[in-house]
């Protein structure tokens, strides 16, 4: 999306906004902006773009995750932080845990599978959270070594969210 979700709903640029804030912001334009309101064609072509960047711009907004690579993707000169590395520690426990999710497959055991698929869940929000506390401790623009880690924490979350996605994937199509 190129178009900035905070200045499409008129929210102030944080990560702390809550749900209810975010869709009372995103009802009020989407009612003024709705296609039905149109007077002739070109204008309902438009309505709809606009309703469409709304849907899209709240959609990013209640995502936590993606509301972070917005806030961070406001300003260019914190892009540097946009390739950080995963820690080497953090990739061998993710091999670890690849590892226990295979064991416990192959051997059927679901209540290890299970809590060991809750375990990174868990992990993910624990990452989300120190997202959170990174923005919080910033008064306005998060200086690029802040940005780092928290690019480097969304990083880490993009890195759960396919494991968390491939396993559900795989339990999905088993018997």
């Amino acid at each position: 999306m190129a178009e900035d979700p905070f200045v499409l709903l008129g929210l102030e640029p944080r990560f702390d906004l809550g749900v209810e804030q975010i869709d009372r912001a995103w009802l009020a334009r989407s009612a003024r902006a709705h296609p039905d309101r149109a007077g002739d064609p070109v204008q309902a072509a438009e309505a709809v773009r606009a309703t469409a960047l709304l849907n899209e711009a709240r959609r990013i907004l209640r995502d936590p995750f993606r509301r972070a690579e917005a806030l961070l993707d406001r300003r260019a000169t914190l892009a540097e932080g946009r390739a950080a590395a995963l820690p080497q520690e953090f990739l061998a426990e993710m091999l670890e845990r690849r590892e226990r999710l295979e064991h416990a497959a192959a051997s059927s055991d679901r209540g290890t599978l299970d809590r060991e698929l809750e375990d990174l869940r868990e992990e993910r929000r624990r990452v989300l959270d120190l997202v959170g506390t990174e923005f919080a401790r910033t008064t306005a623009e998060p200086d690029p070594a802040t940005a780092g880690r928290i690019r480097a924490a969304l990083h880490v979350i993009r890195t759960l969210d396919r494991l968390l996605e491939e396993w559900r994937t795989r339990r999905e199509s088993s018997p």
